[in-house]
């Protein structure tokens, strides 16, 4: 009997995890989006867009009424991203320690632990960066912090528009393979 315990306390351990876990992810697609921007849609429904760059055949914008903090962390940039003139992402950038540790903070503590990266070449491109990453049925979060600079890019992305981008990609690859 007492061989058994320690296994009941783990299997009960794991069992509470996992549901505590699974219940603050969900709560990215019970967002699904950011403050009032829900991704999928269409620009048209957004007041205050500036826009800033294109990049392939994503275009990216700021607005100009938005509040550039989270609590009490300064976010220095905040951009929506639109694939096909609907919100497929945001990103939030920070400067600084303080807002930096913070902002990833406040994600945990909104979403839960997730999965940390500091060896991944092809994630991370410079010397002292991790990544932080979150991954729901809907909507992907993943946070890349510069250590060194004490930067951090968070940014959260419509799994249903990127895989409708990234078929769109594959088909013009292919039709590009048959012209050749």
């Amino acid at each position: 009997m007492k061989k058994q315990l320690p296994f009941f306390c783990l299997l009960v351990f794991l069992l509470f995890s996992s549901t505590v876990y699974s219940q603050d992810i969900s709560k990215l697609d019970e967002k699904y989006g950011f403050r009032d921007a829900k991704f999928e849609t269409h620009i048209s429904k957004f007041d205050n867009l500036e826009f800033l760059l294109t990049k392939g055949d994503v275009k990216f914008y700021r607005r100009t009424t938005d509040v550039h903090q989270i609590g009490e962390f300064d976010i220095s940039i905040i951009m929506y991203s639109f694939y096909n003139e609907k919100l497929h992402g945001v990103q939030l950038k920070t400067n600084g320690y303080k807002n930096t540790k913070g902002l990833i903070e406040t994600l945990k503590a909104a979403y839960g632990e997730c999965l940390v990266v500091d060896d991944d070449k092809e994630l991370l491109k410079s010397e002292g960066e991790k990544a932080y990453l979150w991954f729901s049925k809907k909507v992907s979060l993943f946070v890349i912090e510069n250590t060194k600079t004490e930067e951090a890019t968070a940014t959260f992305h419509c799994n249903a528009l990127v895989e409708e981008r990234e078929a769109a990609d594959a088909a013009a690859a292919a039709k590009a393979v048959k012209d050749m």
